[in-house]
């Protein structure tokens, strides 16, 4: 015999269910080489700006090299164009002075048309070489500034042979060990999980959907 009592107000439904990192997110090799160390593992906590690993990138190295002599190189260029340019312009002088002269005799009769009319064409000739030589000085200039640029690009790809951590969490998968081939943007090297928040994924059955209600635990 049992007494007659109210059930419960609410069904109690167990389902099984998937736990997944707020954030989560690849870490990828960023420039090309072989990994030099490794230094976090599946499991590892760390910090945000971390280094987990060190890429060896010989290659870069000697494109540095190469790119830092490109610099002396157009330096040295832009001072010969500029040598030059004072030359043609020392021409220049001379060649007006001649002019004005040739042009006071002429006038006078002294000398022939014919010279008049040569150190005008000289003294033209000469206004159009330093003209010349003033863009060639800009042209290397312009070259200066690119070989730099390239400098600069190169040297912040060499900052990431150090990988680091984008954020805080747990290292969830390594794919790759100290001697392995790296290729920018596409060897997968860790991934990373920030487990201060997860999410929880469950799913209910056809039967069980009209069991669950808003509010219900």
């Amino acid at each position: 015999v049992m007494s007659v009592t109210r059930g419960p107000d609410q069904n109690e439904i167990k389902l099984p269910g998937t736990m997944q990192a707020l954030t989560e997110a690849p870490i990828l090799a960023r420039t090309d080489g072989y990994l030099k160390r490794r230094l976090v593992d599946i499991g590892d906590r760390v910090r945000t700006g971390q280094i987990i690993a060190e890429i060896d990138a010989p290659e870069l190295d000697q494109q540095i090299h190469q790119a830092e002599a490109a610099i002396e190189q157009a330096a040295a260029a832009i001072e010969q164009a500029q040598a030059n340019l004072e030359q043609g312009k020392a021409n220049r002088e001379l060649a007006r002075i001649t002019a004005e002269r040739t042009k006071t005799l002429t006038e006078r009769g002294i000398s022939p048309q014919q010279e008049g009319d040569q150190s005008r064409a000289q003294l033209a000739a000469q206004d159009a070489n330093v003209q010349a030589l003033e863009k060639a000085i800009l042209a290397q200039r312009s070259n200066l500034t690119a070989v730099k640029s390239n400098l600069a690009r190169l040297q912040e790809v060499q900052g990431y042979r150090l990988v680091k951590a984008p954020f805080d969490g747990v290292i969830t998968q390594r794919n790759v060990d100290v001697g392995a081939l790296v290729s920018t943007g596409s060897t997968l090297l860790y991934r990373i999980a920030q487990i201060g928040t997860l999410r929880t994924y469950v799913n209910v059955p056809q039967n069980n959907v009209n069991s669950v209600h808003v509010g219900q635990t």
